[in-house]
């Protein structure tokens, strides 16, 4: 599987959103909806669910997709100049490493983060209404970036929030660790991000023997959750808060709800 053109990962992501129950995922950029309704809210969005009030209104849903391509581990000008140098040592030497062998490097996460959380929630007050999604192609015979960039991503977003420091540690790390299994797997955590963020997704197609495996990891924000929430009344909030809150493992949701 190729690297996709930005439209069809955003499409990949809204399908995905789609079969986990996510209700109304839409186009947003290039929408006539969006054409309509934006107005001097500086900032497109790929996806927006539910009503859409525009003009920056902090209840509305947006969700913006980043696909990192993993050239920080060879490009030692892209952001992580530690990681690349371990990864060029390894290949002159054809050697081994693990994922803790790259570094704490995390810029070329935290930096798309940062930005479209300051976008989309920042410029509306600090709203929560928010979701983020990262997209990664697998492919074993294609460029490795993506496949180290992907495991690097959930060590990026461990350090970041905590995620295994936490009583339920080892169902955290289980979680984490079906993201590199051979099966179709959805993770779901409910996690107190400390950002100003509802969900933050990582999906990989992941191509292997010509067999296409799908890797979901689902970091839900413990505060948009709660009863106390004052948009708990949103379609998409009440969709989180089901996943949160219902009878359905939160571990391991699998396939198509």
């Amino acid at each position: 599987m190729p690297r996709l053109p930005e439209p069809n990962i955003i499409e990949r992501i809204r399908t995905k959103l789609t079969q986990l129950g996510c209700p109304d995922v839409r186009p947003a950029e290039g929408s006539p909806e969006w054409n309509r309704v934006c107005g001097s809210f500086a900032w497109t969005p790929d996806l927006m669910a539910g009503s859409i009030a525009g003009n920056g209104d902090p209840e509305d849903f947006l969700i913006d997709v980043f696909s990192p391509k993993g050239e920080q581990f060879v490009n030692a000008r892209a952001g992580s100049p530690t990681a690349a140098a371990t990864f060029k040592k390894v290949l002159e030497q054809r050697g081994s490493f693990s994922i803790a062998d790259l570094g704490r490097e995390y810029e070329p996460f935290y930096g798309p983060i940062n930005k479209k959380i300051a976008k989309y929630s920042t410029s509306r007050n600090g709203s929560p209404m928010l979701g983020l999604a990262m997209y990664f192609c697998l492919a074993g015979n294609s460029f490795v970036g993506p496949i180290l960039a992907h495991m690097h991503s959930l060590a990026a977003l461990d350090d970041a929030f905590g995620l295994t420091l936490t009583p339920s540690s080892e169902q955290v790390r289980s979680s984490l660790d079906s993201m590199f299994g051979e099966a179709d797997s959805v993770a779901i955590l409910v996690h107190d991000l400390k950002v100003q963020l509802a969900f933050l997704m990582v999906h990989a197609d992941k191509l292997s023997e010509e067999k296409l495996t799908e890797k979901t990891l689902l970091l839900i924000n413990a505060g948009v959750v709660h009863e106390e929430f004052l948009w708990k009344h949103h379609p998409v909030i009440g969709w989180l808060r089901a996943l949160a809150l219902g009878p359905l493992p939160l571990t391991d949701l699998g396939g198509e709800p």
